[in-house]
């Protein structure tokens, strides 16, 4: 069967992941007609960056749509690998790839690998079962850390460990350094004066990130320091819940709930260090980029955060309010010099790591076996 370099990446919105979304197209993109398809919402134009790809194509579908059987889902979707001639789907998260193998169904085989993003997304029962009779016949997949492959090989469904890539998300390193403002421009948009010593968090709002450790952790670290400040950079739906335990802690005037911002990497040259309380955290994108911007660290040892920071990293205990302190204290103790050397090294694991041209091979490497495995 000969092959027909199209492809079909699916994603249900147009809301965040576009630095992501253009690294796997960017994969493909010398050799590839690339279209993306969004299930659901509209575009988003306000101050974000350009998706990479020949065609973009909103589907508007409602939540209801994407329940049950999704039989008008899967019809459209299925009517776009076929009118476009798709040979390689790339499906993020569970409905598209649910949609993608549908499709199959109606338009015979096609190379569908499914990007799972976060671990424990396999594990109710009907996934399970979807995903052993259906999935495990029609799709390959990928897990953004081998902590979430080592989740997808043990989800149940079968699948032989040849069809499963952990595949470490990347960073630009030269684009994303380029675009950062300087740390006297970044601290006067978040209206931070010079001499605070900035710990700073972006992530969205959530129990996963486990953001009251953080503010419990800094409330002890307060009552050591006067000129200190938490920025939190994002949004989610326990933000109201974490300004009560912030007012609780007594320290409305020491954290800055800065809000979800597309230019948050921009912003981290105010931190002088970034901090991570996670407690389930399928890779931890965010953390590349405080490396690119040369910052001390103190994170939680969650999920696949070992893989992002490596082996020899002091990692702190999840939930332990006196660790994470203490090891904030150790930063803050640092001459200026000692924070310099640690930012160096967390920047240089970046290079040897997370740069997009490993990310592009192995990526190749992964789609080009399967799809010669299909169009002989």
């Amino acid at each position: 069967m000969k092959l027909e370099r199209n492809l079909l990446q699916i994603r249900h919105s147009d809301a965040g992941l576009r630095v992501t979304c253009n690294h796997y197209l960017n994969a493909f993109r010398s050799d590839y007609r690339r279209i993306v398809v969004f299930l659901t919402g509209d575009p988003v134009t306000d101050g974000v960056s350009p998706i990479d790809a020949d065609e973009l194509i909103y589907l508007k579908l409602s939540r209801s749509q994407l329940k049950g059987l999704r039989l008008e889902a899967r019809r459209r979707v299925s009517d776009i690998i076929a009118r476009y001639r798709i040979s390689l789907v790339l499906a993020h998260r569970w409905k598209p790839t649910y949609l993608a193998a549908a499709a199959q169904l109606a338009n015979g085989p096609v190379a569908i690998i499914s990007v799972v993003h976060a671990l424990h997304q396999l594990e109710s029962w009907s996934r399970r079962l979807q995903g052993r009779f259906i999935l495990s016949k029609r799709c390959r997949f990928i897990g953004v850390s081998e902590a979430v492959r080592n989740d997808i090989l043990n989800s149940g469904f079968g699948l032989d460990a040849d069809k499963v890539l952990a595949l470490s998300n990347c960073i630009d390193i030269e684009k994303s350094q380029n675009s950062l403002y300087s740390r006297a421009q970044a601290r006067q948009i978040l209206l931070l004066d010079e001499d605070e010593f900035i710990c700073g968090h972006v992530g969205r709002l959530a129990d996963s990130k486990d953001q009251k450790t953080m503010l419990r952790a800094f409330a002890k670290v307060r009552t050591h320091y006067d000129k200190i400040r938490l920025v939190i950079i994002g949004d989610g739906r326990l933000r109201d819940d974490l300004q009560r335990e912030t007012d609780c802690l007594g320290l409305a005037e020491s954290v800055i709930f800065a809000g979800a911002r597309d230019d948050a990497i921009q912003l981290m040259p105010a931190f002088d260090l970034f901090l991570m309380t996670s407690v389930n955290e399928g890779f931890g994108r965010v953390l590349l980029e405080a490396m690119v911007c040369n910052l001390p660290i103190v994170s939680t040892d969650s999920g696949g955060i070992r893989e992002v920071l490596g082996e020899d990293f002091p990692y702190c205990e999840m939930s332990n309010v006196d660790q994470i302190a203490a090891a904030v204290e150790h930063i803050i103790k640092l001459p200026e010099s000692g924070r310099i050397v640690c930012g160096k090294e967390n920047f240089q694991r970046v290079v040897d790591n997370f740069s997009f041209p490993i990310f592009q091979e192995r990526l190749r490497a992964f789609a080009d076996s399967y799809c010669a495995s299909i169009y002989k």
